[in-house]
């Protein structure tokens, strides 16, 4: 799987989407039109005989325009409507579906298994860990993924998935969902929601304008318009029943690329196959109970509802289909399973550990041994420090030690620690000046980890907490007048990541296809890697083998010509780059790693880097030990 080809594709689909959507849009104008038009003549004509020719010859174009336009507002505005209610990203959603966020303080077992699964899995494609919302009252075995962005995703899981699950069938079915989230696949499915709602709204009003009509006096006019709503009724129903069946065909074919892709993060076929045959075993399979089901099916790991017209409305291929090109001895006859209430066990997933090498290919592409780094840096982050990360308070603290414990500088770190000790609380400044020591001897490689699992739990802070943490980051980045790389990268990852859950998730815009419309943008980005990752003597063979492979001349750009590119433009530069179409943005990444590579170093500051670059361009990069030469 190429992330940024997958990108491409989610891109296209979502065109035809868009275009299967607007012909379907047509039609019931049309139909609309010419239904409602007959209805009226039909009325003015005293019953005579209707027919195509006689609705043509009295045909109203005015009234054609407005009826037009009065159902365009109505889709719209429902469309509208409904991608204003999802804007905040996935939370929205796993709460509308009755899921309850997972404390990482539970002492419930399933639910420490199903953090850690989806914790390494993060952490391991270079994603921030997603919220985990459970579905208790759901005894099928499902889950979902939704969002915008890696920056708002949610994983949901059914606590028949708890409970019925193995390890290593979990985080088949959670590699599943990373897929979705590294495909696009969830932004192409939140769209899907918001046009479905805009056509069901007609036939709402419909329904509205009937149940109105029959509390009313009889008369010839409430006839009229009792008709009008019913043909409303029909024609928004079979438009939200092809939309369905649009709904589904594009549905079905993303679900085989995120089982395929499953396999390949994991390299275990069995685990994803097992939890599928255990589906296929139950009754039930994964159909859910809560009736919101039905507007997200397609965003579920297995069918979330029960199709009343067989495989017409299935947003999943049939499970007998997964299954074969999982496991191609699997003869289509699934095993009688009782769903038990048991609890899984702590076995481990079957993937034999691999040395960590990554390049440019891997980016959004997850591998069995990118798990399998995760898991070992998970385990390397000091007891003292981790049972912390998963508080509130005690998260933000981690943070401020995390820029704070890197000062080498007496007077900016008695500025600091002065400036904390005046904005926190008592008992939370005690902490974390208990935490300072831990993070001053923490080992460089541990510190991307550390914060990635500290930043879903300050979600639970209120929003004027937020601004005011942010403030405080602010000022004990620029304590010594200067802001450094690593300070850019704990800055941009956090405020980025924050951000969608106390203003709205943002889906980036890619308005440019080539460089030269972000020409100067470029030029500093480059040349501050340059000049920040490349040693001195080799700046200019560097420059010369950049030009020569990628065709992109560094010649460096800053707001002062004659001194080196501030970090403060670099960091606007990298925002500005977010706008580029997915495989510019691939060839980009290339040629930043390309240059921090050629002198034979690839420090931790350098590996967060561009892990940080990574994730403002909106490209999870995964988890490494070592890295070779792209």
């Amino acid at each position: 799987m190429n992330f940024f080809e997958s990108q491409d594709n989610a891109r296209t689909s979502t065109k035809w989407l868009l275009f299967y959507f607007t012909m379907a849009v047509v039609t019931l104008i049309i139909v609309t039109n010419i239904s409602i038009m007959g209805v009226f003549i039909y009325f003015d004509l005293q019953g005579q005989p209707l027919s195509f020719d006689l609705i043509m010859a009295n045909f109203n174009w005015e009234m054609f325009a407005w009826i037009s336009l009065g159902i365009l507002a109505v889709i719209s505005g429902g469309s509208l409507y409904k991608m204003s209610s999802l804007s905040a990203g996935g939370r929205v959603v796993a709460q509308s579906l009755g899921g309850e966020k997972i404390d990482h303080n539970t002492q419930n077992h399933q639910q420490k298994v199903l953090l850690n699964v989806v914790e390494e899995m993060a952490i391991a494609s270079g994603t921030p860990v997603p919220p985990v919302y459970l579905l208790k009252n759901e005894n099928a075995i499902n889950a979902f993924a939704a969002g915008y962005s890696t920056d708002d995703a949610v994983i949901g899981v059914t606590q028949g998935a708890l409970d019925n699950l193995d390890r290593a069938e979990l985080q088949g079915v959670i590699a599943h969902e990373f897929s979705h989230i590294l495909n696009g696949d969830m932004r192409l499915n939140m769209r899907l929601v918001s046009v479905l709602h805009g056509i069901l709204i007609i036939a709402l009003i419909g329904y509205r304008i009937m149940q109105t009509t029959s509390h009313s006096s009889r008369s010839k006019n409430n006839g009229n318009i009792a008709l009008m709503g019913l043909g409303f009724v029909v024609i928004g129903y079979t438009g939200v029943f092809f939309g369905n069946i649009i709904k589904a065909s594009v549905s079905r074919q993303r679900e085989y690329l995120a089982d395929a892709s499953a396999v390949q993060f994991t390299r275990d076929n069995q685990g994803i196959a097992n939890a599928l045959k255990k589906i296929g075993g139950i009754k039930s399979h994964g159909n859910l109970e809560t009736s919101e089901a039905r507007s997200f099916s397609h965003a579920f790991f297995a069918d979330a509802i029960k199709s009343k017209f067989g495989g017409l409305f299935s947003t999943h291929p049939p499970l007998n289909d997964r299954i074969k090109k999982l496991d191609p001895l699997f003869r289509g006859k699934f095993k009688e399973y009782t769903p038990t209430s048991s609890g899984q066990n702590e076995q481990t997933s079957g993937f034999a550990p691999q040395p960590s090498e990554i390049n440019t290919s891997d980016i959004g592409n997850l591998a069995t041994q990118h798990i399998q780094t995760a898991t070992n840096l998970i385990a390397s982050i000091p007891s003292v420090i981790k049972p912390r990360l998963y508080n509130t308070e005690s998260a933000e603290s981690a943070i401020y030690a995390l820029l704070v414990g890197k000062t080498s500088k007496d007077k900016a770190l008695d500025n600091q620690i002065g400036y904390l000790k005046t904005q926190l609380p008592e008992i939370q400044f005690e902490e974390f000046q208990t935490m300072l020591p831990e993070f001053q001897d923490l080992a460089e490689s541990l510190r991307l980890p550390v914060l990635e699992i500290a930043l879903p739990n300050l979600r639970s802070m209120s929003k004027i907490n937020f601004y005011r943490f942010e403030e405080n980051l602010k000022y004990l980045i620029n304590a010594d007048n200067q802001l450094d790389l690593f300070e850019w990268t704990v800055f941009s990852i956090t405020t980025q990541y924050l951000k969608t859950e106390f203003e709205t998730a943002r889906v980036p815009i890619h308005r440019h296809k080539d460089f030269a419309k972000v020409a100067t943008e470029l030029n500093c980005f480059l040349q501050l890697i340059l000049d920040q990752c490349v040693k001195p003597e080799h700046h200019e063979t560097v420059k010369q083998q950049v030009k020569e492979l990628f065709s992109v001349e560094v010649s460096g750009q800053s707001k002062d010509p004659s001194g080196p590119v501030l970090i403060e433009d670099f960091a606007g530069a990298v925002i500005q780059l977010r706008s580029l179409y997915p495989k510019r943005k691939e060839q980009l990444l290339k040629i930043a790693f390309f240059m921090m590579t050629q002198d034979d170093e690839y420090c931790h500051t350098e590996q967060e880097l561009m892990r940080a670059i990574a994730e403002t361009l909106g490209c999870p990069m995964p988890v490494f030990q070592t890295l070779s030469k792209a």
